[in-house]
């Protein structure tokens, strides 16, 4: 899914950064945990080369709100951080071998 996204009064066509998820995985230990797997790179078989998907992403909002599973009476404070394209890519690396 492609979504439109506004900066600063320019429309673009991006790449919502739900796409980029794979899969999850919940912590069966600590339940407020889950692990995200993202593909960063996809494969262009025309051109023959691994293609960033973090390029393609507009901003993204990390958001983190949690209740306390447990008593479901903690709460804790919650986290809105706004994430740029050049921000993503310099928290979310690419990995650096590739396997055939």
């Amino acid at each position: 899914m492609k979504t439109r996204s506004s900066p600063v009064g320019q429309s673009t066509i991006s790449t919502s950064f739900g796409e980029l998820v794979e899969d999850h995985h919940l912590n069966h230990k600590s339940l407020n945990a889950i692990t995200f797997y993202l593909r960063v790179e996809t494969f262009d078989t025309d051109q023959n080369l691994w293609v960033n998907q973090l390029d393609e992403a507009g901003v993204t909002f990390l958001e983190v709100t949690a209740t306390e599973p447990e008593t479901n009476s903690v709460r804790y404070v919650p986290l809105r951080l706004r994430l740029s394209r050049a921000e993503l890519n310099k928290w979310i690396q690419p990995p650096s071998n590739h396997y055939f």
